[in-house]
C-alpha cells in the first residue's frame, strides 16, 4: 500500500507542477454507499457486502474552455462472506476487506462561464482489495491470497453549482 500512496503523491505533485497560471483546483470530499457484489466460487459464491465509502476528488483545470484532469481516491471497508449452495441460506463470515479505488480521468464542463455547470467524463485506474484477517474470530483461511489489484474504469456526469 505504501507504493500506491507514493505513486499517487508523485502523480499529484507532477500535475500540480505542470498546470499553468490560470489553473483552478476543485477539491470535493465524497461519502456514499457502495452496493455489494458477488463472485461465483466452486460450490457457492463469495459475497462482498454493501457498505459505506468515503474519499476525495481533486479536479485541475487544464484549459480555459472547461477541460479538467481528475484524480479520485475512495475507501470502502466491507465484510466478505461465503454462501454455500448445499447449506443455503447460511453464510460464513470470512474476513473484512479494505477496498481502495484510485483513478485518474478527464472531465469536460459545459456552460463554462456560468455558476451552474453540467459535466461529463471518464476515468480509469486500479482497485486494491486488501483482506484484513482477524485471528480472534476464525477468519484465517488455509491459503492467504494477500492483496489483489484489478483494473477499473468509470463514467461520470452531473452538474456543479458554485456558490461564489
Amino acid at each position: 500500500m505504501k507504493t500506491i500512496t507514493k505513486s499517487l503523491f508523485l502523480l499529484f505533485f507532477c500535475l500540480l507542477v505542470s498546470v499553468s497560471s490560470y489553473t483552478q483546483i476543485e477539491i470535493t470530499p465524497q461519502a456514499g454507499y457502495q452496493v455489494g457484489s458477488k463472485y461465483n466460487y466452486y460450490e457457492g459464491y463469495m459475497k462482498l457486502k454493501s457498505s459505506g465509502h468515503f474519499g476525495v476528488t481533486v479536479d485541475f483545470d487544464v484549459n480555459p474552455i472547461g477541460a479538467q484532469v481528475e484524480l479520485i481516491y475512495a475507501f470502502q471497508n466491507a465484510d466478505l462472506n461465503f454462501k454455500d449452495y448445499y447449506f443455503f441460506p447460511y453464510e460464513t463470515y470470512i474476513t473484512q476487506f479494505n477496498v481502495h479505488h484510485i483513478q485518474a480521468g478527464f472531465i469536460q464542463n459545459f456552460n463554462y462561464d456560468e455558476s451552474f455547470r453540467p459535466f461529463a467524463g471518464i476515468s480509469a485506474g486500479v482497485v486494491v482489495f486488501d483482506p484484513q484477517y482477524n485471528k480472534n474470530n476464525g477468519g484465517i483461511p488455509d491459503y492467504d491470497p494477500g492483496n489483489r489489484t484489478k483494473f477499473e474504469f468509470g463514467f461520470t456526469g452531473g452538474a456543479k453549482y458554485f456558490l461564489t
